[in-house]
């Protein structure tokens, strides 16, 4: 624990801010930089433990809702976990920053609207390095990943935005008027849940959507390492076009994802 605790921040850098989260990540962990460290074994045992404890060990605090920030050594591409006591259940997970455009812009804002218990932002883009291990969202080690599993479990809900492009050729055609798809790993379209219930509020909103199964087989996260890790938890994996995801039209999604997800986080 003390060689973790000798990586983390006891103090925000000046003009830290996270809505421009994905500008920090893009200068030092942009796309075939290889400049990203995988996370040990070891250190990511010792994340673990950090995360679970409340306040998490060698936190700092953020703001006196209480939030708490851990963010470690910026020289890693490792992240940041923010993290709250427990209110609703949910944790918001933005794995491909840079990637997937304004997801973490996005994530940030609903975390400061609704009662989220933990925002984790992934630290690298997912192409950073040409070994995969990037790609926080099919690998298993990762300080993203040791965050995950030490706050999914039983009652509790693990949310992803991702981003996706409906006009990418694909082998089988996305219909292009798609905004957005829900899955929830299992490989079948959800027809109970808080997957199908935030699709039914999407839809309330005239976005077409789809929900991914074997109708619908896009974008389905089947292989998607965090869903393998839920220990009871449920699973969200939220895709969004990048039409909502274009600067100009970003207040306008963050308006119809917080009256969507609102209602879904009901605080315990």
């Amino acid at each position: 624990m003390k060689a973790l605790l000798a990586l983390l921040l006891a103090w925000l850098p000046a003009g830290f801010d996270p809505s421009n989260w994905e500008s920090a990540v893009n200068a030092r962990f942009g796309r075939g930089q290889e400049s990203y460290r995988p996370a040990s074994a070891v250190q990511m045992d010792e994340l673990r433990v950090q995360a679970a404890a409340f306040p998490p060990i060698g936190a700092s605090l953020w703001d006196d809702t209480p939030t708490y920030l851990v963010q470690p050594s910026p020289d890693l591409g490792w992240g940041l976990l923010l993290r709250r006591p427990r209110r609703s259940g949910w944790i918001l997970e933005v794995p491909h920053p840079v990637a997937d455009r304004h997801t973490s812009t996005l994530a940030w804002q609903l975390f400061q609207s609704l009662p989220f218990d933990a925002l984790i932002l992934g630290g690298c883009h997912r192409l950073n390095r040409a070994d995969g291990s990037s790609d926080l969202a099919h690998t298993q080690e990762s300080a993203f990943m040791a965050w995950h599993q030490a706050l999914a479990g039983p009652d509790t809900v693990v949310i992803q935005l991702h981003g996706f492009d409906a006009g990418k050729e694909r082998a089988r055609t996305m219909p292009p008027e798609l905004l957005f798809v829900l899955a929830d790993g299992s490989g079948q379209a959800p027809d109970h849940g808080p997957a199908y219930r935030l699709y039914g509020k999407l839809c309330q909103a005239d976005w077409p959507g789809r929900l991914a199964g074997p109708d619908a087989p896009w974008l389905m996260a089947t292989t998607n390492a965090q869903r393998s890790c839920l220990n009871g938890a449920q699973f969200v994996h939220l895709e969004l076009d990048s039409r909502l995801r274009q600067e100009s039209r970003l207040p306008a999604t963050l308006a119809t994802l917080t009256a969507a997800l609102g209602p879904l986080l009901k605080p315990d």
